[in-house]
């Protein structure tokens, strides 16, 4: 399988039913196949399949927008409130990895609803450690940031690949091949074990939800369209008094051809 050639099209594909909450936020280009000098639109959403919502471009939040090549970073452009979010243009055939990354936010949630989020998103360990320590009761404090990927190739032909672009939370496709995708989690370059990572079709509202093994792999049934994969990874906060986890978000957006 391939990169596909158009940007939202999706084949819908029967996977295992479990509902998306709405902490997820992703990439979505005017195409993932653009052309050599295409102008590519680049979309930010939250929510999942039904239910996203655009975000607008706010420049205050973002840290870092760019599409890593092999010559180097091009700039994502755009105007403050713009949706898109950003635009570019990639003058060289190849592999393209759109990344989004934001500053870190603080944000505190009630018990109730910490632990319920902690519950939908897989946070086990999060769990454990806050009935370990009497905490259920407590409010939940994070610091969090977001790495979002988009998938690219640029030009007709080629053969796509993806690679590591060095961000603190990061999926990676170790093997797309007939109908079967490996993906691996790293944070900060190490695999990271008993994650949970959702994969959904986009415009779905169903996901498959598999947990890594010991070397950072998740595996997955695929088939042709657009797709995104999800990961959450939260730590317990060391020497920083304002919060209890520091949390990293990311999303992998990518399009297979039939």
């Amino acid at each position: 399988m391939r990169l596909f050639r158009y940007g939202l099209g999706v084949v819908a594909i029967l996977l295992a039913t479990t509902p998306l909450i709405a902490h997820d936020v992703w990439l979505v280009p005017s195409s993932f196949r653009p052309a050599v000098d295409e102008l590519v639109s680049v979309r930010l959403f939250v929510g999942h399949g039904g239910d996203e919502e655009p975000l607008p471009r706010r420049p205050h939040r973002i840290d870092r927008f760019v599409a890593v090549t092999s010559t180097g970073d091009v700039d994502v452009m755009g105007r403050p409130g713009s949706d898109p979010a950003g635009y570019l243009r990639l003058a060289e055939p190849g592999a393209a990895t759109v990344v989004y990354r934001n500053h870190a936010t603080i944000t505190e949630l009630g018990p109730a609803k910490f632990e319920a989020y902690a519950r939908e998103e897989g946070l086990d360990n999060v769990l454990a450690y806050r009935a370990a320590h009497g905490e259920e009761e407590r409010p939940g404090r994070e610091r969090y940031r977001r790495f979002l990927k988009s998938l690219l190739w640029v030009g007709e032909t080629g053969e796509w690949s993806d690679r590591s672009v060095g961000l603190d939370l990061e999926l990676v496709v170790d093997e797309l091949s007939h109908d079967e995708l490996s993906l691996r989690l790293y944070a900060q370059g190490e695999p990271v074990t008993d994650a949970l990572i959702d994969l959904w079709p986009l415009g779905q509202n169903v996901a498959r939800a598999v947990r890594t093994d010991a070397s950072g792999r998740a595996r997955f049934s695929i088939g042709s369209g657009a797709w995104v994969a999800s990961a959450i990874v939260a730590r317990r906060a060391v020497d920083d008094p304002e919060v209890d986890w520091s949390t990293a978000f990311t999303t992998l957006s990518f399009g297979v051809d039939p």
